[in-house]
């Protein structure tokens, strides 16, 4: 009996039935609304500006650490670094204002505060703005070093 059903759809439909013919269009139309929502989306994600990370590296003692980011597309300025997981450690060196140029490289120095050691148990999270003063963030997880998302700010 589904079968027949479907038949009979079919049939008004190719007849030009103007019901289905508008749920079809109003579906198709949907659809590929849709499709070029993501579509758009996905673009502006590739076109937005990325950091990577090259290095992370403990010190022997493991007080201190050392992370070293590069700028893989347009030029960007830092505005905040955030470290999620540890409240003891701090950075050392001044990361907001400092301008990142298109393949620039920038070391951020790294200490623990508390009698803990450091370890690659924690997550960094930069904040940057580009040329067009579009705002950006970044987060990171150090172990292992990948990249996680990038979220419009």
């Amino acid at each position: 009996m589904d079968i027949a059903i479907i038949e009979q759809y079919a049939d008004r439909l190719l007849a030009g039935d103007p019901l289905l013919l508008g749920i079809a269009g109003g579906g198709v139309l949907l659809l590929l609304s849709v499709l070029m929502v993501r579509a758009t989306r996905r673009a502006a994600l590739r076109r937005a500006p990325r950091l990577r990370i090259d290095a992370f590296q403990l010190s022997p003692l493991g007080h201190d650490a050392s992370l070293k980011i590069s700028n893989v597309s347009e030029p960007l300025v830092l505005t905040a670094l955030l470290i999620h997981g540890r409240q003891d450690v701090v950075v050392k060196n001044t990361v907001a204002g400092h301008t990142l140029p298109t393949g620039g490289t920038y070391r951020i120095l790294l200490e623990s505060q508390g009698k803990e050691r450091l370890a690659a148990d924690f997550e960094v999270e930069f904040f940057y703005t580009t040329a067009a003063r579009k705002a950006y963030r970044q987060r990171f997880q150090l172990k292992p070093v990948k990249e996680v998302k990038l979220v419009k700010a």
